[in-house]
């Protein structure tokens, strides 16, 4: 019988730079914490498994996170998203017995523990990897099958695990984010959002 609540940790990646903000992306404010916490909120409703990938400013943001979230520092950062989901799907197995991995981002405040729920929903349902579609293609938040985390491993550029999910050889399902406006990269950006929905 297929086990219909496997493991999933889930791995926030935080550990950019933000040169284009200007400031610490991952500690602007966001509703009545910050947009990292915010993140980590929302994986806490969908698993008690949080790995969190640090890389520029990792001590700050460390002494931010709530009791019970693990951190994992990644001082090859600049490398790009790709390496350092490979360094946090290394910590993963190297300390979890996971059935599978969600991988999110810091920066998506309106994909909420909704959402998240939905992609582990088919996950346990189809037991394949399970994406976020959007109007141009699809990505992250992503539950990730442990046969893909060989692959994962194996990233070491500033692309995420675009190139992984559009391989012909991927089972993959998708499910549709119930908003384009996502990513946070630039100041107009975070204003723009925290003024209509991160007050």
């Amino acid at each position: 019988m297929q086990d219909t609540h496997p493991n999933i940790v889930v791995l926030v990646m935080a550990a950019g730079g933000a040169t284009r903000m200007g400031k610490i992306k991952q500690l602007l404010p966001w509703k009545d914490t910050t947009l990292l916490n915010h993140a980590i909120a929302q994986a806490k409703e969908v698993s008690k498994e949080i790995v969190v990938v640090l890389g520029a400013h990792s001590e700050a943001i460390k002494k931010t996170l709530p009791n019970g979230v693990a951190a994992t520092v990644n001082h090859h950062w600049k490398r790009g998203l790709g390496n350092s989901i490979a360094h946090g799907v290394g910590f993963v197995r190297e300390q979890y017995q996971a059935d599978g991995i969600l991988v999110m981002l810091a920066d998506q405040p309106l994909l909420d523990s909704t959402h998240l729920n939905r992609l582990l929903a088919t996950f346990r349902s189809e037991n394949v990897t399970v994406a976020t579609q959007y109007e141009h293609g699809f990505g992250v938040p992503t539950v990730f099958h442990p046969s893909m985390l060989n692959r994962l491993q194996q990233l070491d550029a500033d692309k995420g695990a675009g190139k992984i999910l559009n391989e012909k050889t991927t089972k993959l399902k998708k499910i549709a984010a119930p908003t384009q406006t996502i990513d946070i990269d630039t100041v107009e950006d975070y204003q723009r959002m925290h003024q209509q929905y991160g007050k």
